[in-house]
């Protein structure tokens, strides 16, 4: 019964991430994906015009990603991660302040922990993967941004070079 009580919170968060993150991926696909048994009322295949079907250029436009979205992935995907790198930081602070005594050697020690550790453990490595995902989710739509940049300049210098290009002929003239 006592592994149980100390199994719950990690448990319960482990859930919760896993919903969350199954949620996010359903709604994700919901949102891109067409039914794929189409009802008997729905016209068949042959009797819709080519109108009515989506050009491929419009299938071909990017959606711009939201930042958030991509905070929340690399968040919940760096939290694992994270929690093994703060409990192993959290091993090494203990067992310096202990004064490198050998019951309490990093991720070879029994000693027990307090519910105290735990929960500091698991609120430091959310705040870590959390940053994490910021400063992903940051980086990434500063890159987004100067490519676009980019690419207005590019096409406002070939615009300038044709407008050169026909003004010189003009120009050229007697």
């Amino acid at each position: 019964m006592k592994c149980i009580a100390h199994c719950a919170p990690h448990r319960l968060i482990a859930l919760l991430l896993l919903a969350a993150s199954l949620c996010f991926a359903a709604s994700a696909t919901a949102e891109n994906v067409a039914p794929s048994n189409p009802s008997s009322t729905s016209p068949s295949a042959s009797s819709v015009s080519s109108s009515a079907l989506p050009e491929l250029s419009e299938l071909n436009k990017e959606k711009p990603e939201n930042p958030f979205y991509r905070f929340e992935i690399v968040s919940l995907g760096s939290y694992p991660i994270t929690l093994l790198y703060v409990g192993l930081v959290f091993d090494l602070k203990r067992y310096y302040d202990n004064g490198f005594d050998s019951a309490y050697i990093p991720l070879v020690s029994s000693s027990s922990l307090t519910d105290n550790d735990r929960w500091g453990r698991l609120g430091a490595a959310l705040c870590v993967s959390c940053v994490v995902g910021a400063i992903d989710a940051i980086i990434h739509d500063s890159k987004v941004k100067a490519a676009k940049r980019q690419r207005a300049t590019e096409a406002a210098s070939e615009d300038a070079a044709k407008a050169d290009a026909e003004a010189e002929p003009a120009a050229s003239a007697p």
